[in-house]
């Protein structure tokens, strides 16, 4: 069924806004002019503003403009690092001059200021294990019975007391044997006479030169000193120490070993008590005049000290040449407080032969 009311189309021409009058040429209404402002005022709007603590009315402060980037500062464990490395480094230069002065310090006391001289005024041969001045022979380094000038002087070895034992020229005469016969132990025949040196021996005959044995003064010693080989005990009194256990083993070669221990009539010098003394050396006799020699080097030792000490005897034998006395000096190499110079009298008698 067809729209009773269809709708109706407008006029031609403008359509009026609405609540436009009837009169007019249809202009929508005007905004109504702003309010009037103070004079001197600004156009902008006021914008709304916060108090400042501490700021003084009516001044104008910086302000630092938001969208500047901020630089980036070192962090925390950059700084921790940097100054842990700094305090290593004085650390370790505190120690490297610590070290400086130290060193440096010995070296001046060590160069300018310490002394090596020694007190010894005794006999002057060099105990063996200190005997290392090559100019200084007289002593035994090796403990051989050969003194080192010998050795040296026959191509013998100082150092090595293997060679005494040794034939280099076969001879049947071992070089101890030829050191105490005066013969030369790099020539079988050494006075040249067409025997060897030890078949002369062997029948009695001097080796080194015209007559026998009996007859030659030096080689006759060495045969007197057959007649000291054995055990001896005995004693030693000084002004500073004294032994009552003397025991010394001579040898047919004039060698001795033995050991004994020093006391001490004063208490300051010996505090710990006795002084162990480890005895080698050699010994002589002068059969024409009765005179008994001979040079001891010790080791001594004292707690947990150690040191060296030379005593040199002079005495006579009875007529059977198992008892000898007379007076001894000693003196250290280096003088400790407990190891000084001392002399007095010694006195030792054969117990056993061998």
């Amino acid at each position: 069924m067809p729209d009773q009311n269809p709708p109706v189309a407008p006029p031609p021409g403008n359509v009026p806004f609405p609540g436009a009058g009837t009169t007019g040429d249809n202009e929508p209404p005007k905004r109504p002019p702003p309010a009037p402002q103070a004079p001197g005022a600004s156009e902008e709007p006021q914008k709304k503003r916060y108090p400042v603590p501490g700021a003084e009315p009516g001044k104008t402060y910086p302000v630092a403009n938001p969208h500047r980037p901020i630089a980036e500062g070192p962090s925390v464990e950059s700084i921790q690092l940097k100054s842990t490395l700094r305090r290593v480094a004085f650390i370790m230069i505190g120690i490297i001059l610590l070290a400086a002065l130290v060193f440096g310090g010995i070296f001046i006391y060590n160069k300018f200021f310490k002394s090596t001289e020694g007190t010894y005024t005794t006999n002057q041969n060099i105990p063996p294990e200190e005997n290392t001045n090559q100019e200084d022979l007289e002593g035994d380094m090796d403990k051989d019975g050969l003194l080192d000038k010998w050795e040296v002087e026959h191509g013998l070895d100082p150092t090595n007391s293997g060679d005494a034992k040794q034939d280099p020229d076969l001879d049947r005469l071992n070089n101890t044997d030829e050191y105490y016969y005066k013969t030369d132990p790099n020539n079988p025949d050494t006075d040249s006479d067409g025997y060897k040196d030890g078949s002369e021996v062997e029948n009695g005959f001097n080796p080194g030169g015209e007559g026998d044995l009996d007859e030659s003064g030096e080689n006759g010693k060495t045969k007197n000193l057959a007649q000291f080989q054995g055990k001896w005990q005995g004693l030693i009194t000084g002004n500073q120490y004294s032994s009552p256990d003397l025991m010394l083993v001579l040898k047919r070669d004039g060698t001795l070993s033995g050991q004994f221990t020093f006391s001490s009539y004063s208490k300051d010098l010996l505090e710990k008590g006795r002084m162990n003394c480890e005895v080698s050396g050699t010994y002589d006799y002068e059969k024409d005049v009765n005179e008994f020699v001979g040079d001891l080097f010790i080791k001594t030792a004292y707690g947990e000290e150690n040191g060296t000490y030379n005593i040199h005897l002079t005495g006579q034998s009875n007529g059977e040449t198992n008892q000898v006395s007379g007076s001894w000096t000693g003196g250290p190499r280096k003088e400790m407080p407990w190891l000084v110079q001392d002399r007095g009298n010694f006195q030792m008698q054969k117990t056993e032969d061998i």
